[in-house]
């Protein structure tokens, strides 16, 4: 419907989500805001993407060099520059430094990605530091051998737009 378009619109949304409830079968549509100004004031509704774009937005405006990290077991967080190093910032587990947290998860990581402005790093050993083996077994069998997601990186930057979660 033309008001469903409209809102993925505003929102500026990579996608939309339907969740089915188990017990009463109510079917219940999320949009996963891009535009966080969406996400604060009309939505007001939001997830681990909408938090750290929030949260993203909070360091910036108050003067803290941020970068946006992307999991592609389906996670995101900021890292925050501090003391003169990248440190885990995720809004959504109220977590500060503890970069080791999501092993604990039981995911099993194959690529972390941490954008700036123009440059966007691998940051996959940082998070899954004891999944070293795992992670070139898992990338090997997606395709990414050898050099490939460092030069998948490196053409993000030549680009030359930034990352605008």
């Amino acid at each position: 419907d033309l008001a469903d378009i409209d809102e993925a619109s505003a929102a500026r949304a990579g996608r939309v989500e339907l969740r089915a409830c188990p017990r009463c079968d109510a079917v219940t549509r999320f949009v996963r805001a891009n535009a966080v100004a969406y996400a604060l004031h009309e939505s007001k509704r939001g997830r681990c993407g909408e938090y750290a774009a929030a949260f993203l937005a909070v360091l910036e405006a108050a003067g803290v060099e941020a970068r946006w990290v992307f999991d592609t077991t389906d996670h995101v967080w900021c890292e925050a520059w501090l003391d003169g190093r990248w440190v885990h910032a995720d809004p959504c587990e109220a977590s500060l430094g503890e970069p080791e947290i999501y092993q604990g998860w039981g995911k099993n990581g194959t690529i972390v990605v941490a954008f700036e402005a123009r440059k966007a790093e691998d940051v996959t050993s940082v998070y899954y530091p004891d999944q070293a083996a795992g992670i070139r077994t898992r990338r090997a069998k997606d395709g990414l051998r050898g050099r490939a997601v460092e030069k998948a990186l490196a053409a993000y930057a030549e680009r030359g737009e930034g990352y605008d979660p």
